[in-house]
């Protein structure tokens, strides 16, 4: 044991606060807080009652002198050593409460409506901007220092990790995959059939979305679809549906969907699928989401468009916000400005110019229908020199002033 006495102890726990300036708490038996860094400091969970966090710190006491990382529902992400001081008396080091990655406004929300906090939101968001943020990592190799400062004991990262690995072995046995294997052979629980799943998601690839229904509607001949959740039917539907928009999105860009389209359908068909509360209404919009997939690739392969006419249009889609010319979608596409200008007319129709200008019209009739940008801010977000301008454009292509489509 390396720490002698109590003055020692505080000396290297000061000691680990100014070196990773994180925060840290020395408390006692009875789990009172000894001394903190910074002074005023109190390593309570913003989550967790008094009760559950001395229930928290029991288990804690019987780790011997392992560290223990340990992460709340809020993510709040603390190490504990235990520190043996003579015979009887016993401390805990917390370093944290700290967050392992920074979380956004939005995520903080989430994390509130999975806890159903009823508490104060601007506290809320105001208590964990001011947590210290540091990667997991760093937590494992300050435990391992702590460690070996503090009790003489040389530790593996492994060692911190697998405390809590441990107690979950005898509750989740059936987590063993070889043990779950055995299971499925013994009871004809197998998984379907690759090729089955191939057929379907192939349907879409080739734009065939009549077929893509016709098939995903017939069950595999062998095989079941395979379990995502022992906890909720439901939520197992979900990861389900989600493993399938995330597959099918790939085999859409395969069939040639440009890209930011297919992620973006993607996002939002997973979005809605995670606000259902309903087994039928996931499937569904499952069915219907993959079957968009198919529907959009069919009509992109019918307008069969050469490789650089497409690397041309998808520059345009990403960019469109952004100044473009002839000569520099040319370069970035590394070809000749008038190869392009030729071959673009052939293929599409019209001229390049004309295709961004239609397509910025067609991108601020949704901006003045989704949102209540001025339409003075539309203009010079899709680059027009003006709103006088702009507004005899839109006019042009739409019979109607961009105030009258907004009132319409």
């Amino acid at each position: 044991m390396s720490v002698k006495s109590y003055n020692e102890l505080i000396y290297l726990c000061s000691l680990l606060y100014e070196t990773f300036e994180l925060p840290l708490a020395l408390l006692d038996d009875n789990y009172q807080i000894e001394d903190g860094f910074p002074e005023d400091h109190n390593p309570k969970s913003y989550y967790i009652d008094r009760d559950e966090w001395l229930r928290n710190m029991e288990k804690v006491k019987n780790l011997s002198s392992i560290p223990l990382i340990k992460t709340t529902p809020l993510m709040e992400t603390y190490l504990f050593l235990q520190i043996p001081l003579g015979e009887k008396i016993t401390y805990t080091v917390v370093i944290g409460p700290v967050l392992t990655s920074k979380l956004t406004t939005l995520q903080f929300h989430t994390l509130m409506m999975d806890q159903n906090l009823s508490i104060n939101e601007e506290d809320f968001l105001h208590y964990f901007e001011h947590l210290s943020i540091t990667s997991e990592s760093h937590l494992v190799n300050i435990a391992k220092l702590a460690s070996q400062l503090i009790n003489q004991k040389k530790i593996k990262a492994e060692d911190i990790m697998h405390m809590e690995s441990e107690k979950k072995k005898n509750l989740y046995l059936e987590d063993n995959p070889e043990i779950q294997l055995q299971r499925n052979r013994e009871n004809k629980t197998l998984h379907h059939d690759l090729m089955y799943e191939r057929r379907i998601f192939q349907c879409i690839k080739e734009g065939n979305p009549k077929e893509f229904i016709k098939k995903h509607n017939t069950l595999p001949a062998k095989g079941m679809y395979g379990t995502l959740s022992k906890q909720s039917y439901l939520r197992d539907q979900k990861n389900l549906a989600i493993s399938g928009i995330t597959i099918g999105t790939r085999y859409a860009m395969e069939g040639g969907l440009n890209q930011e389209t297919a992620y973006t359908l993607s996002d939002i068909a997973i979005q809605n699928i995670e606000e259902q509360t309903d087994v039928s209404k996931v499937r569904k919009m499952l069915t219907s989401s993959l079957a968009d997939l198919a529907k959009r690739v069919q009509i992109n392969k019918q307008k069969k468009y050469s490789k650089i006419i497409n690397q041309a249009l998808l520059y345009i889609f990403n960019q469109l916000y952004d100044p473009l010319s002839l000569e520099g979608i040319a370069k970035v596409i590394n070809t000749n400005p008038s190869y392009l200008s030729s071959l673009f007319k052939q293929e599409v129709g019209i001229n390049i110019s004309t295709y961004i200008q239609k397509e910025r019209i067609e991108e601020a009739k949704k901006l003045l229908e989704l949102s209540d940008y001025p339409i003075t801010k539309i203009a010079i977000l899709l680059q027009f020199n003006d709103q006088s301008y702009f507004t005899k454009v839109f006019k042009k292509e739409t019979n109607m002033t961009p105030k009258q489509y907004r009132n319409k």
